[in-house]
């Protein structure tokens, strides 16, 4: 049994309708999914378990597992939890900086069809992860922003540029033409699908 906090179960709801309702996702076709921050393992698991059935699917997990936040500790507790995971095979986990682990990716020429971003919360990080991570998303693919709202004070959020929701307004506005906003779901997320390269 996997033991993380679960931050994602707030959002379960959400995704399923997302996912399932709008976006028909269909479980058993072979995808990507890229994810952005994955501290205990929680979202992955719900993405290994929900999303990603066909054994050609992949999920790359990027997160640097940073002294400050449980460094090594929470780094092995992540493996241990997806470690539990039928398809743990599928998962490659690249630990490092988002922005550099992005760059491999992209390098290597992996498209994903979906792309999660929930790594660091300031404003220059997040908007770095959405300009490298977008060139990484197919025409067609999602893009899902957590913590639009978040301002944690204890994290930097007390500041305007320590939090997500200025990136993501930048980023919206200047790519305005090659996304469309899905409306309707929780204002705590952002979820966009890509237009165009």
């Amino acid at each position: 049994m996997p033991s993380f906090t679960n931050y994602h179960q707030p959002y379960e709801a959400a995704w399923r309708h997302f996912f399932f309702e709008r976006a028909r996702w269909d479980p058993s076709r072979p995808a990507t999914v890229v994810e952005v921050g994955s501290y205990e393992g929680s979202s992955a698991f719900w993405i290994m378990q929900n999303l990603l059935h066909s054994p050609e699917s992949r999920l790359y997990c990027l997160d640097a597992w940073a002294d400050g936040d449980g460094g090594d500790e929470r780094f092995q507790l992540f493996l241990k939890n997806i470690g539990e995971l039928p398809g743990r095979s599928q998962i490659e986990v690249l630990r490092g900086w988002s922005h550099q682990a992005l760059r491999v990716l992209l390098n290597r020429g992996v498209r994903a069809d979906v792309l999660y971003i929930d790594g660091g919360h300031d404003a220059p990080t997040v908007l770095r992860d959405l300009v490298t991570g977008f060139d990484l998303v197919r025409p067609g693919g999602v893009v899902i922003c957590d913590d639009y709202l978040w301002d944690d004070p204890k994290w930097g959020g007390g500041r305007t540029l320590g939090r997500p929701k200025i990136a993501l307004d930048a980023f919206t506005t200047i790519f305005a033409d090659k996304l469309k906003i899905q409306r309707g779901l929780p204002n705590t997320q952002v979820f966009f699908q890509k237009l165009a390269d």
